[in-house]
């Protein structure tokens, strides 16, 4: 009887144990399928992201290579006319001023390029220089105003509050941001709408510092409230029947009304 006692407790103990090791086992199971699910998942979006960002940046080539060839036949057309009439100061005068005009926004395309590898490299930094908002917004004035003057389209620029005029900031990062937004603004804007900059200036509670907020606001086509989430998704823009005949890089987007 001790016998069959102690073979009946080994016995059970066995049991115990081979029941403990298959529990470790599908534990240890359960736990490596939900591990590979998960990576395999991952492996899955992150394939998807990477095919959808190629698609997006292929889509962005191609209508940048629409923007770009546009500044650049101006030039050459401005070129030719002016080595046609190379006799009369006045027009080739006229043409110079616009093929410096198409030359500016044809090098801010190519900034924005530049700066868009150099977002996705970890590398963009800001300048911090003393700068003039005036000079800086007559600047803009010079570049917008023919493109604007063609479409008929009336341009103000308001000042708020303003008291300070020489600053220290990004002058350039800054006057691509305007550049963009009112290049969109004319473009998505139909020939006699408005087309409105306002800048105002606040307190900051930081010393030798203020708060400067610019408005555009144009009577253009708009966007729809549910696209505006994405309007700083990269190489994104609406897609409907009247954006999609109008050429546009997705570096900037059409302002809401």
């Amino acid at each position: 009887m001790e016998q069959a006692n102690d073979i009946m407790q080994n016995s059970q103990a066995f049991l115990i144990l081979v029941f403990v090791c298959a529990l470790v086992l599908g534990a240890f199971f359960l736990v490596y399928r939900n591990s590979t699910r998960q990576v395999l998942l991952a492996e899955e979006a992150a394939r998807k992201a990477a095919e959808s960002a190629n698609l997006a940046k292929s889509r962005f080539l191609s209508n940048m290579s629409h923007d770009i060839r546009t500044p650049m036949n101006a030039i050459l057309g401005m070129t030719r006319l002016a080595s046609e009439h190379i006799g009369e100061p006045d027009k080739v005068r006229d043409y110079l001023k616009n093929i410096n005009l198409s030359g500016q926004l044809l090098v801010g395309l190519i900034n924005d390029i530049l700066d868009m590898s150099k977002i996705e490299s970890g590398k963009m930094s800001l300048n911090n220089d003393t700068a003039s908002l005036e000079a800086l917004l007559s600047n803009l004035v010079k570049i917008i105003q023919p493109t604007i003057a063609a479409k008929n389209q009336s341009f103000n620029i308001r000042l708020h509050g303003i008291e300070h005029e020489s600053l220290s900031f990004d002058s350039l990062r800054l006057n691509q941001i305007l550049l963009n937004l009112l290049s969109n603004a004319v473009k998505f804007t139909p020939e006699g709408g408005q087309i409105s900059v306002d800048v105002s200036e606040s307190p900051s509670c930081r010393e030798h510092c203020a708060h400067f907020t610019f408005r555009v606001a144009d009577t253009g086509i708009g966007m729809k409230p549910e696209f505006i989430e994405h309007i700083f998704d990269s190489f994104t823009r609406e897609q409907n029947n009247r954006t999609n005949q109008i050429e546009g890089s997705g570096l900037a987007w059409p302002s809401p009304r």
